[in-house]
C-alpha cells in the first residue's frame, strides 16, 4: 500500500483501462496484444483507492482508452471523487466533436494526443491506418472546445526528420504543447 506521505509527493497515477487499440503501430507494446478490458467495477475500485491515498490526477491509457466502452462513465466517476481525469490517446475518435464535448462535459480535464507521423503516407506506414487527417481534426476540435491538450510524438530512428514538421503541424491545428519522447533501439548483443 502507498503511504499518505508518498502520495503527497506524487500527485498523478496512470491507470491502464485496456490493451485494445484501433491502430497497429509498428513499435507499440500493445500491437496485436488483445487482453480483456479492465472491468468498470475494478476501474471504480482503483479510482477509490487512488482517491483514498490522496492522489489528485488519474491519467487513463491503454491500448487506446477511447476504445474502452465505459470511458465516459469512468471519467464521470473520477470527477465525482474530486479527482482530475486525463487521457493519453491516438486521437482518432476525438475528431467527433460531439463525443469529445461529452468527455469534457463529464469532467475530462486534459488530453494528450500521440501523433505518429508528419504526413498521411508516413502515418499509414507507422500505424496500418489512414488516420492522419482525423488526428489533425481532433487537435483542432480540442482547441475549439478549449480542452487543455498536449501533442506527443515518439521519436524513432525512422522518423527523426519529422520532428520540425510535427511541431509546426500541431501548432497550426491549435495544440498548446508538443512533447517528444525518444524510443531507443538497443543493439542486439
Amino acid at each position: 500500500m502507498v503511504s499518505m506521505r508518498f502520495a503527497k509527493r506524487l500527485s498523478s497515477v496512470w491507470l491502464t483501462v485496456n490493451r485494445s487499440c484501433n491502430l497497429r503501430c509498428n513499435w507499440c507494446y500493445t500491437n496485436g496484444n488483445i487482453a480483456p478490458d479492465l472491468s468498470f467495477a475494478n476501474a471504480c475500485f482503483a479510482v477509490d483507492l487512488i482517491a483514498k491515498y490522496g492522489f489528485k490526477n488519474i491519467i487513463l491509457l491503454g491500448g487506446e482508452p477511447t476504445c474502452y466502452e465505459p470511458l465516459t462513465s469512468l471519467i464521470e466517476y473520477i470527477s465525482s471523487k474530486n479527482l482530475k481525469g486525463s487521457i493519453i490517446t491516438n486521437g482518432i475518435m476525438l475528431e467527433n466533436e460531439n463525443y469529445t464535448r461529452r468527455l469534457k462535459d463529464v469532467g475530462l480535464e486534459s488530453i494528450n494526443i500521440s501523433i505518429k507521423a508528419s504526413s498521411a503516407i508516413k502515418y499509414k506506414k507507422q500505424t496500418g491506418f489512414d488516420g492522419f487527417n482525423k488526428v489533425l481534426r481532433a487537435i483542432n476540435v480540442l482547441s475549439k472546445l478549449a480542452i487543455n491538450n498536449v501533442v506527443s510524438f515518439v521519436l524513432t530512428e525512422e522518423n527523426t526528420s519529422d520532428i520540425i514538421d510535427i511541431v509546426e503541424l500541431t501548432k497550426a491545428e491549435g495544440a498548446k504543447r508538443c512533447l517528444v519522447f525518444i524510443l531507443l533501439s538497443l543493439p542486439s548483443w
